[in-house]
């Protein structure tokens, strides 16, 4: 059933999202955001999202998905890759993850009171344990004074000129092996400018997630009426899986969620980087250093062969010449398999003699292709 609510700039609101498609909640968040952004009269209030994801890999706006997770072990378990707007490190959402996301005016957004909020929350349900809000406005838990802290929640922000959101992950009973599994880089050579995540120890919470979103919406009620006092009370609004349109302008949203679904935002968005081929083919070392060059846009750009042991200049033209067959291709899945076998195909049969140590390059290419 769809909801739908007249909603009053007034009121701040509590939105409770029923889908647990990490690209619509996503999408959801950043239209919210943008009906903000684009109004010019002065919005006093809050609006808070808390939403579940079905298992998924969530990086940050300026992060590379090789870098940052194991692509291997999302495509085999169907699990999704997604990239948000804020920048920060990638996280693991999967159903016992709560996500909770704070929207308010640029002026009005105080992180720090976000998540110290949070931490009077979490105090309820565990008054035995000692919650801290880190610098990087993170949540730890440690069980006395004395006992190390782990973290339970990170955070990331988008700050606009006239709107402005803070969102974190809260661990609450998630699956800590999968999570440790997949963030972990696919490719161990790759280098790259893109943001690094900042990794730490974590913990779960250790309460149902049913029961933390009830206690997060039954303080934030209390929070938001006094934080606008005066105000009429905070409504809660559940959306329904294909409701969100309601909610948010519905032509802004089908492009946000088609954008959000596409792979030059999940992959093409990603910084150049470079990487060394004998990571795929380990024989390729005895000829010289072998160096894959991708530029932003996820394209390739060139291969190239430095420090060569190979006196034959024939493998020098031989690299040059499938740089320039691949120069241009997206680093998507399987992608370069068509290309790699017609360049094959023509240089072979000019240079049969070298045929056992050129199919060594392609065959690096093609393993680094599946794994894309």
């Amino acid at each position: 059933m769809c909801v739908h609510s007249a909603v009053s700039r007034a009121s701040s609101r509590i939105f409770l999202l029923q889908s647990r498609d990490i690209f619509r909640n996503l999408a959801f968040e950043a239209c919210l955001y943008l009906d903000r952004e684009g109004t010019r009269q002065a919005d006093r209030t809050t609006d808070l999202l808390l939403w579940r994801s079905n298992p998924c890999v969530v990086i940050g706006r300026f992060q590379s998905p090789w870098k940052e997770c194991c692509v291997d072990l999302l495509h085999e378990n169907g699990w999704s890759l997604a990239r948000r707007q804020s920048g920060g490190g990638a996280v693991y959402h999967d159903d016992n993850n709560l996500n909770i996301s704070f929207m308010a005016s640029r002026q009005d957004l105080d992180r720090r009171k976000c998540m110290e909020f949070l931490q009077d929350t979490l105090r309820t349900l565990h008054p035995t344990k000692l919650f801290h809000v880190g610098e990087r406005y993170d949540l730890w838990l440690a069980d006395d004074e004395n006992s190390k802290p782990f973290k339970i929640s990170g955070s990331s922000s988008r700050l606009g000129s006239n709107a402005a959101y803070h969102h974190c992950t809260l661990l609450c009973k998630s699956n800590l092996s999968h999570l440790s599994a997949v963030l972990s880089a696919t490719f161990k050579t790759l280098q790259t400018k893109a943001t690094a995540s900042v990794r730490s120890p974590v913990v779960n919470l250790g309460v149902d997630v049913e029961k933390v979103q009830e206690a997060v919406v039954e303080s934030s009620i209390a929070w938001l009426a006094h934080k606008h006092v005066g105000s009429p009370e905070p409504l809660i609004i559940r959306i329904s899986e294909g409701c969100e349109q309601e909610h948010v302008d519905p032509a802004r949203f089908t492009r946000t969620l088609n954008e959000f679904q596409s792979w030059s935002w999940i992959n093409g968005a990603s910084p150049a980087f470079h990487l060394d081929l004998s990571e795929f083919e380990p024989k390729l070392s005895r000829f010289g250093l072998f160096r894959l060059d991708c530029g932003r846009g996820g394209v390739v750009q060139s291969v190239s062969l430095s420090e060569q042991t190979v006196e034959d200049g024939r493998f020098q033209g031989y690299v040059h010449a499938l740089s320039t067959a691949l120069a241009g291709m997206e680093c998507r899945r399987y992608a370069w398999y068509g290309p790699l076998d017609q360049f094959c195909a023509q240089w072979l049969l000019q240079h049969a003699e070298w045929r056992n140590e050129y199919e060594l390059l392609v065959n690096s290419l093609r393993r680094l292709s599946d794994r894309l």
